[in-house]
This record gives structure tokens, C-alpha cells and sequence, in this order.
């Protein structure tokens, strides 16, 4: 796994998987960074992803095709870059 687009949603995020950081993190078109920090999250993204639209279902072919990878990587994610209150990363199980 490297650094390297996965690819993008309907709304513009693009997602990466950084291969020093663990997970799945997204950037949002206004510059928002979305991190992926459990299975289930991850999961949700793909469910979520509509098959309709050419970026998504290319999103989702993806990330099903390299999702245990992702979560295999998560374990490495809280020891490189805890989330503290008032950082800008936001971890999406708290939304």
C-alpha cells in the first residue's frame, strides 16, 4: 500500500491510504481531512458509495478490493497520529 489516490466521491473527497500513517484518510474539496479510523467506518464508506455514478463506483471497486488491507493497516493509525481535541483531522465515528 502507498501513498496514492484511491480515488473520489460525488461531493469531490479525494481518499488516500498512506502506507506510514495506517487507515483510509479522505480530503474534502475545501481542504477538511476525514480519517477512516475503524472497520466499520471504512465499511460504511463503501456501502454508502452509490454505484450510479462513474467516481463512485470506481471509489468502491477499490476500496473493496484493498479494504482488508485498510483495516489490517488501522492498528498503526492511533500510535502515528492521535487526534487530540481541536485538531483539524476529525475522526468520523464521532459524527
Amino acid at each position: 500500500m502507498a501513498n496514492r489516490p484511491l480515488g473520489e466521491d460525488r461531493e469531490g473527497t479525494q481518499y488516500y491510504t498512506f502506507l506510514s500513517l495506517g487507515g483510509l484518510h479522505g480530503v474534502t474539496a475545501s481542504g477538511e481531512w476525514k480519517i477512516y479510523r475503524t472497520a466499520a467506518s471504512v465499511d460504511a464508506l463503501i456501502d454508502a458509495l452509490d454505484l450510479r455514478g462513474l467516481r463512485e463506483r470506481c471509489l468502491k471497486e477499490r476500496l473493496q478490493l484493498e479494504r482488508d488491507t485498510i483495516v489490517a493497516s488501522l492498528r498503526h493509525l492511533g500510535k502515528a497520529m492521535p487526534v487530540e481535541e481541536g485538531d483539524i483531522a476529525r475522526d468520523l465515528d464521532d459524527s
